[in-house]
């Protein structure tokens, strides 16, 4: 079972130096007539969301947690919804 990150947890991924704040969590993306699935949604930090534009990415690219967000004893059962999901798919793309 993977653990996602909380939403406002801000990391670095792998690449590159530039913070970014998860605002969003199992997002399924419609293109080219496929169904991406991303594990994260996020904005730059601090600069914060951009042209309405937000980068989507999986856990696997995350190189730095530089800091967690707020979580409460709502985090658990949406930690099992995000895995559900996931794993009823079998695939990224589905």
């Amino acid at each position: 079972m993977q653990e996602y990150l909380s939403l406002g947890s801000i990391v670095i991924l792998k690449g590159d130096i530039k913070k970014v704040l998860i605002v969003s969590r199992g997002i399924r993306i419609k293109k080219d007539n496929k169904t991406i699935y991303y594990d994260y949604g996020a904005v730059f930090y601090p600069e914060g969301l951009i042209h309405g534009n937000l980068l989507y990415f999986n856990h696997d690219v995350i190189d730095v947690v530089i800091s967690k967000g707020y979580t409460d004893e709502s985090e658990s059962k949406i930690q099992r919804i995000l895995n559900a999901n996931t794993y009823a798919s079998n695939t990224r793309e589905v």
